[in-house]
């Protein structure tokens, strides 16, 4: 029996060497890659408010959006992140230790307020960790001193108030093209409400600072991280929409069956001013086609200062003067609370539905105005150089109307477009 079993056991051991031996002339390469790309687009310069004084309240915009590469992806939808705070070093070699915080200032002072849950008591914790931990090598914490406010357009983003804790955290929430209501950007406000020192305040306000740390430059590292990544829901089919680059038929191609825009009268060089609008200072352009056509949406290249809130581009018949006249003959709106910040400004479209025809050599208007209190700055050229049109001003939300004489008169920068 047990020189059976040892036959059998061999026949088996030869049997799968061959198999072994057959497989090894044969293979398959499945070729695997991936293109790797960022969801969002940061900047990462830093945001440096200066020299500051107690009771100062400063702030500074960060401007966080969807990466070019995410909004060239169908597959993708919406992107989650947050925004968290960190202790500075003083060497970037200390990072990981600042930022983890272990044994120093701000871990101390954060036990303490997770057990009194108010600034009042914590004079004493505060002197106390300052002694125990003199963060040697992190920067005096600012991060409980900054709020990170949301845009509120759409309000799908949570922020943070001071002064909090080291461990406060901010939620973001950004769509791409399958929600109606498009967010493809957020605009924080980082506002920096400056405390004073213990035993240097006005009188009934609460010290949070060391007295021993007057003069120094204190720091905080923001940290913006993707939590979330969503992929398109299944397209549920509509009519098409011409000229709005989606595919609302849920047929695989966009705009199809619609006439192509056509640039027409425009003006888009030299600028190097700018006209303001806040209510109720409204600014206009005149304009001549030289073609007949159907105007279906206007572009101009603006900034904002503040929030404008909802900015109307209306436009309107000229008289004999050549003065904005009548009511709006078409008209569309932006949010501008979606402007950039940066004064060298960018250019938006503004849609304006079906259009209306706009004749050959008869002059027309575009009206730019809003009815809130910040500042829509449209880009301007000095001196006057488009000769179909020029700049207006109107002091009261668009009822009167002077020209924009000085320098040599103003073109503000524009293009319309239309079929």
């Amino acid at each position: 029996m047990a020189k059976k079993i040892l036959i059998s056991l061999i026949t088996i051991a030869a049997v799968a060497g061959g198999v072994a031996a057959l497989s090894a002339f044969e293979a398959h390469v499945i070729n695997v890659t991936a293109h790797i790309e960022n969801a969002l687009s940061v900047p990462t310069d830093p945001i440096n408010f200066g020299t500051v004084f107690p009771n100062e309240v400063l702030y500074k915009d960060l401007l966080i959006k969807l990466s070019d590469s995410f909004l060239g992806q169908n597959r993708v939808d919406s992107v989650s992140y947050v925004i968290k705070q960190k202790s500075k070093p003083y060497d970037p070699a200390d990072t990981e230790y600042c930022a983890n915080a272990g044994d120093d200032w701000q871990k101390c002072v954060d036990d303490c307020y997770e057990k009194y849950q108010e600034w009042g008591p914590l004079q004493a914790c505060i002197i106390g960790c300052s002694i125990k931990y003199p963060t040697p090598r992190c920067y005096p914490p600012l991060c409980s001193f900054l709020s990170k406010m949301p845009d509120g357009t759409p309000p799908n983003d949570v922020g943070v108030e001071v002064p909090h804790s080291l461990g406060a955290i901010a939620f973001g929430h950004l769509y791409g093209k399958t929600d109606p209501n498009v967010d493809k950007e957020d605009n924080w406000k980082i506002d920096l409400q400056v405390p004073c020192f213990i035993g240097q305040c006005r009188q009934g306000e609460m010290g949070l600072l060391p007295p021993e740390w007057e003069s120094k430059d204190f720091g905080c590292d923001l940290w913006i991280e993707v939590t979330g990544i969503s992929e398109n829901p299944q397209c549920i089919p509509t009519n098409e929409v011409c000229n709005n680059d989606l595919d609302d038929d849920c047929d695989g191609q966009v705009d199809e069956g619609c006439q192509e825009l056509l640039l027409f009268e425009y003006y888009n060089t030299g600028d190097n001013d700018v006209n303001s609008v806040v209510d109720p200072k409204w600014e206009a352009q005149t304009f001549t086609p030289q073609i007949s056509h159907i105007i279906k949406k206007v572009k101009i290249k603006i900034y904002r200062l503040g929030f404008p809130e909802i900015v109307s581009v209306g436009i309107r018949a000229t008289d004999a003067e050549g003065k904005p006249i009548g009511t709006d003959l078409v008209s569309g709106t932006i949010d501008g609370n979606t402007f950039t910040t940066d004064p060298s400004g960018a250019w938006y479209d503004i849609d304006l539905g079906a259009g209306t025809i706009l004749y050959s050599g008869v002059k027309y208007a575009i009206v730019l105005g809003n009815s809130a209190s910040g500042w829509a700055r449209w880009r301007v050229a000095v001196p006057s150089n488009y000769e179909g049109g020029t700049s207006l001003t109107s002091l009261d939300s668009g009822n009167t109307w002077v020209f924009c004489t000085d320098g040599g008169g103003y073109d503000t920068l524009f293009e319309e477009w239309g079929i």
